[in-house]
């Protein structure tokens, strides 16, 4: 309706826009403004896969006036091992200019499909405000159905709300309950050393991914690394056939030689500060609860400079779990892993002996 709703720097991680205060009753007009030149594509002057054009893949969607505004999933094992533990923070969303008393609860089923699980609570949610729901729960049994590349169990967790005695709004939800570590031994997925074999890929069509990630699986490929955010579709496929993730911001700046001067690496220029933790900063929130990621990457090879040391400390500050890692760190201390073994799509379906 000719008033600006926002703006997106970065061409590959998926970007909301609050548009409520501009909607008009009846016909409104949306207008997608796509530019180049901008300041943003110093951040990704290195990729080397082509334009990512918006067409078909922008929608608008309405909430309810109460609503759940956000969510973090973590669902590990206990120190038994043989029970679960979940835990749910629900940030709920009050847009009437009331205080208003709500319900937010979730049901958890199990990979058969029983009902395991189900909690409530009430709380009160001031005007035009948010407030976050807390649940710390033991799931019984879950260490039956650990998720891990070898068994992709994914448990059905729903949250939702209720209100005025009638659920509002609902979110589904897969987690895999189980815990990923990284020791001077290696990766251990619950407990067990596993070694990880690496592909270097994107996705594609979901129809062609799919049918590249089951011929992944019969090679005996177990984690992929990807170079910025993929569709969330691809951590879906990635969740249910079971695949590690190496997570990327869509960090790609040339690097001029690691020259850290006035005229060098983008890596060491404050101004574009902000461009580097914000790419950082919309991989991790959308990916963050996804069972299948197990680590963060900062992107390629970009040089390496204060806005590198910035971003990887505000991805530790996110994240104390997982591992961040950067190709271009050089040796120096912000990278938590030494380089792995990555092999090419090319290398994996030629030289890779395929499974039966």
């Amino acid at each position: 309706n000719g008033q600006a709703a926002g703006e997106s720097r970065d061409s590959r991680a998926g970007v909301e826009f609050d548009i409520t205060q501009l909607v008009n009753f009846g016909v409104n007009g949306i207008v997608l403004e796509v530019s180049a030149g901008e300041d943003g594509d110093a951040v990704e002057s290195t990729l080397k896969h082509g334009y990512c054009s918006a067409e078909g893949r922008v929608w608008v969607s309405a909430q309810p006036i109460i609503s759940i505004y956000d969510y973090t999933v973590s669902a590990t094992r206990d120190t038994t091992g043989r029970d679960g533990v979940l835990a749910l923070d629900i940030v709920v969303r009050n847009g009437f200019r009331t205080d208003e008393t709500l319900s937010v609860g979730y049901d958890i089923y199990t990979p058969e499909g029983k009902l395991r699980n189900y909690n409530v609570k009430e709380v009160s949610v001031p005007r035009l405000g948010t407030d976050t729901v807390r649940f710390v729960e033991a799931v019984w049994s879950a260490g039956k159905w650990l998720w891990s590349a070898a068994m992709p169990n994914l448990y059905k967790v729903t949250l939702y709300i209720k209100y005025g005695g009638k659920v509002i709004e609902y979110v589904p939800l897969r987690v895999g309950f189980g815990t990923s570590e990284f020791t001077a031994d290696g990766f251990c997925r619950n407990g067990r050393k596993v070694d990880l074999k690496a592909v270097a890929y994107n996705a594609s069509s979901r129809k062609e991914t799919e049918e590249k990630l089951l011929a992944f699986k019969r090679r005996g490929i177990n984690t992929v690394c990807v170079d910025f955010p993929q569709p969330t579709w691809f951590y879906d496929l990635c969740d249910s056939k079971g695949f590690y993730v190496f997570d990327a911001a869509n960090i790609h700046a040339d690097q001029k030689g690691g020259d850290r001067g006035p005229d060098g690496t983008a890596a060491n220029k404050p101004e574009y500060l902000n461009d580097f933790i914000d790419r950082a900063r919309s991989a991790y929130y959308r990916d963050r609860n996804r069972t299948c990621v197990i680590g963060w990457s900062l992107g390629s090879d970009s040089g390496n400079g204060y806005n590198m040391y910035k971003t990887y400390q505000w991805m530790k500050n996110a994240d104390s779990v997982r591992p961040v890692i950067y190709v271009g760190a050089d040796g120096e201390w912000n990278t938590d892993l030494p380089p792995m073994e990555v092999q090419s799509v090319e290398q994996v379906m030629k030289t890779t002996p395929r499974r039966r």
